[in-house]
């Protein structure tokens, strides 16, 4: 059952996430543009990508034993990351994996 908890956490804040991540790309802020140019430049991004994955899933571990989160709240975190992931490596204008 923790396990849904989880699950359901992280689809539901990467979406919250997402949209919100995405409107301020697109804002007068621009506030992800240099770093989605910088990783546009990359020669093996998909490397790149899934190896921040694997970072932000191990550093999301470290932050739940350390700050004592459940399964919930970990899964916010966890979401929070994976769209930040995205929103950086621009995934969805491109077909990276």
């Amino acid at each position: 059952m923790d396990f849904l908890y989880s699950v359901g956490s992280i689809v539901l804040s990467m979406l919250f996430f997402s949209i919100l991540f995405n409107l301020l790309n697109k804002s007068i802020l621009n506030l992800f543009g240099g770093i989605q140019a910088f990783t546009s430049k990359l020669k093996r991004k998909k490397l790149y990508y899934i190896f921040t994955t694997i970072l932000l899933i191990v550093s999301s571990v470290f932050i739940k034993d350390f700050f004592h989160f459940g399964y919930i709240k970990n899964g916010i975190l966890l979401g929070m990351f994976f769209s930040l992931n995205e929103i950086v490596f621009d995934t969805r204008n491109t077909k990276i994996i």
